[in-house]
C-alpha cells in the first residue's frame, strides 16, 4: 500500500471546483487512493453545506468558481474549524496574502502532484 492511500484510507475530502472534468479527476483520483469524497461542489453555498454536513478531514478549493466568486468563504469556514485545505489555481496570484501559507497546486496538475499535496495536508493537520 502506497503512502497516499494510507494516509487517505477513510478520510473525508471535500472537493469544491466548477469544472466537471476536473472535479471528476481529482474525485477518481483520491477515491482511487481510499478517500471518500465529499463534493465536489460547483458553488460556495453547496460547498458550504456539504462541508457542515460531511465534516471534511481535508479539502482541496479552486480559487475560483465561475469566473468571478471566490472560495474563499468555504477557507474561512475550515480554517475557524481547524480542517485542513489548499487551493488549486492557475493563477496563484489570485489567493492574495491572506491565505500565503496555505498550500497551493497550480494547475494543470497530475494525479501524483494532487496526491503529494493531499499527503501533506494530513500529515501536518
Amino acid at each position: 500500500m502506497t503512502q497516499s492511500a494510507e494516509l487517505l484510507k477513510g478520510r473525508r475530502i471535500l472537493v469544491v471546483e466548477d469544472e466537471p472534468l476536473i472535479a471528476l479527476d481529482i474525485k477518481y483520483t483520491l477515491e482511487s487512493s481510499g478517500a471518500s469524497v465529499i463534493g465536489p461542489a460547483a458553488r460556495v453555498s453547496d460547498a458550504l453545506v456539504l462541508a457542515a454536513q460531511g465534516c471534511p478531514d481535508a479539502a482541496v478549493l479552486d480559487v475560483r468558481l465561475h469566473g468571478d466568486t471566490t472560495t474563499f468563504p468555504v477557507a474561512v469556514w475550515l480554517s475557524e474549524r481547524g480542517i485542513p485545505f489548499m487551493f488549486q489555481t492557475s493563477d496563484p496570484g489570485a489567493i492574495g496574502v491572506a491565505y500565503r501559507n496555505v498550500p497551493v497546486l497550480r494547475k494543470p496538475f497530475q494525479p501524483e502532484e494532487l496526491l503529494s499535496k493531499i499527503d501533506e495536508l494530513l500529515a501536518n493537520g
